[in-house]
């Protein structure tokens, strides 16, 4: 089994604000960023991480390298970890613009992958296929080995749900992710098992909050 710790990178001045901010390179960890990034990687420092993947953009790669720091490791920047684009939507903080990008993240939860974010954003299927792609190739290239993957809230919430046999695409409804939040899967090449949830184990079929 391959073990894949998904990571939301720590906080940043936009997520303070409620600004949206989906497209590279973005902002920098906030000061309490930077110290949930510390905390995390003490908590997982006892585990036999043999790989640190992280999304490109300038957030998650901080997180990452404190991460990989405790584990001696390099950090893989990877485009198939970026945050969902909102294209258009992107450095706003309005309601307008969030009732644009929840209504796109609420139709993939509900099954609706053809749905684009705003009007030049990403669809749904474009960002699950990614993640589908990227579990799949590290799953072959690291038998048995555990993973840390940092990535976005949007990202996580509605795409692991799609890779994950034992849940549906309603699980990520409204589930948001937060700041250095781990959700872990295990994976064996015939199907992806998420374990957990920000702490929260998972049951067989979950698909509700």
């Amino acid at each position: 089994m391959t073990r894949m710790l998904f990571v939301r990178h720590g906080q940043t001045v936009h997520n303070s604000l409620g600004e949206i901010s989906t497209l590279p390179p973005g902002g920098p960890l906030s000061n309490l960023g930077m110290e949930q990034a510390r905390k995390l990687a003490a908590v997982l420092a006892p585990c036999r991480v043999t790989a640190v993947y992280t999304s490109p953009m300038e957030r998650a790669v901080r997180t990452a390298e404190i991460i990989a720091e405790s584990h001696a490791l390099p950090v893989h920047p990877t485009p198939e970890l970026t945050e969902v684009s909102a294209g258009d939507l992107d450095g706003r903080h309005d309601d307008e613009a969030y009732t644009f990008l929840n209504g796109a993240l609420d139709a993939w939860c509900q099954g609706d992958l053809s749905v684009r974010i705003g009007h030049s954003g990403e669809f749904g299927q474009d960002a699950v296929h990614r993640l589908k792609r990227l579990v799949a190739d590290l799953t072959e290239r690291h038998p048995d080995q555990t993973l840390v993957l940092v990535s976005h809230g949007g990202l996580l919430q509605t795409a692991i749900p799609w890779v994950c046999a034992n849940l549906t695409p309603a699980f990520g409804l409204r589930r948001l992710v937060a700041n250095t939040a781990v959700i872990e899967l295990e994976a064996d090449g015939t199907a992806v098992t998420c374990l957990s949830w920000d702490g929260a184990p998972v049951s067989t079929g979950a698909d509700t909050h």
